[in-house]
């Protein structure tokens, strides 16, 4: 089946009905509409607005976002497709992208799951931040090696904190020297 071919299906987006309206291929849009307001002399004007695809933006993580209104919400794109064409979140559930790609938001890479099966997909997929990619990250690679080194030659946690001036405390690094944190390496 050629790209051509597909048909892109368009649903109201719930909340929006009649303004705004989001594809199973992951694209929203305005749609065309007729508004009345009032003149200063007491009559009323029709404004007509042509509908046109919405520009998207990345909110930083790689999940796009699109601004709904002048200054209204700037909803994921990817709750948008799933509330439209799935329905609401199911209790104890979140968005799943089947490929991993945040920014990928057709209904076809996109599932309601729990969070537990969520995070063993970014595992799989690569995109769960560890160790020093974590923005809680306090240590580096390699001076979590140093420190297994240090401990598997018998050093005492707190010696090894001490010695290194670590930025974090002795139980960290006895963690760290079990192979508790940081399992990764």
């Amino acid at each position: 089946m050629s790209e051509a071919s597909v048909t892109e299906i368009w649903k109201d987006v719930p909340g929006y009905d009649g303004r705004y309206q989001v594809s199973d291929q992951g694209r929203v849009r305005s749609v065309d509409r007729e508004v009345e307001a009032a003149n200063r002399w007491g009559g009323v004007n029709v404004r007509r607005y042509k509908g046109r695809i919405i520009r998207q933006r990345s909110d930083g993580q790689g999940r796009m976002r699109v601004t709904l209104g002048l200054r209204g919400p700037t909803p994921l794109v990817h709750q948008l497709v799933m509330r439209a064409f799935v329905g609401p979140y199911p209790e104890g559930c979140e968005i799943a992208h089947w490929d991993g790609n945040a920014s990928n938001n057709r209904l076809t890479n996109l599932r309601y799951t729990t969070r537990t099966d969520n995070h063993a997909d970014k595992k799989r997929h690569g995109t769960q931040p560890q160790g020093e990619q974590s923005a809680m990250a306090k240590l580096i690679a390699s001076q979590v090696l140093e420190i297994r080194r240090r401990y598997d030659a018998g050093e005492g946690p707190e010696k090894i904190h001490k010695d290194m001036a670590l930025d974090c405390n002795s139980r960290h690094v006895s963690r760290i020297g079990l192979r508790q944190r940081w399992r990764h390496l």
